[in-house]
């Protein structure tokens, strides 16, 4: 199989992924657990919905917690996937801001928690930092799901429970 078929073939498990955070963030009240320890992730401002199917309808609902809204579990039972979300996570008292894509794993808009560096230099350095972290905080919650995703017999049970939270 060439690469642009692999890619082309995993481009899905983004968007799920994001359904699962979603879920995860809605369903936990923003606290998931991770080997960073316990992390924060709030869907804020916007989140794009994307139909698969022929017509690629779009829904982008906007405002406070768009995730807990109805419009958001009316668009999961329309078959509608998470294109992307601004989501603000919270480690160890410190906050980013960003817009994730999931079909692309593409960070962007990333506002770092605050810098106090005496130097130029330092806040670069600072910057950095907070970016590889927000990073890893991401690879973290990502390699939780692949553990769910890749035992058939524990997604299977943990699609069942995101199931019955969107029936509601």
């Amino acid at each position: 199989m060439d690469l642009t078929k692999r890619i082309e073939g995993t481009r899905p498990l983004g968007n799920e992924f994001l359904t699962w955070l979603m879920y995860q963030s809605v369903a936990g009240e923003g606290q998931l657990q991770t080997e960073m320890g316990p992390v924060e992730v709030w869907f804020e401002d916007k989140i794009t919905f994307v139909s698969p199917f022929a017509g690629g309808e779009v829904n982008i609902l906007k405002g406070e917690s768009p995730a807990q809204g109805e419009e958001a579990v009316t668009a999961i039972h329309q078959g509608k996937q998470i294109e992307d979300a601004k989501l603000s996570v919270n480690l160890q008292g410190r906050r980013w801001d960003f817009t994730f894509n999931g079909p692309k794993f593409l960070l962007s808009g990333v506002k770092v928690p605050s810098i106090s560096a005496e130097t130029e230099f330092e806040a670069v350095i600072d910057r950095f930092d907070h970016l590889g972290t927000i990073e890893q905080i991401m690879r973290a919650l990502y390699h939780n799901y692949l553990k769910l995703r890749l035992d058939a017999g524990k997604w299977q049970a943990e699609c069942r429970v995101i199931e019955r939270y969107f029936a509601r």
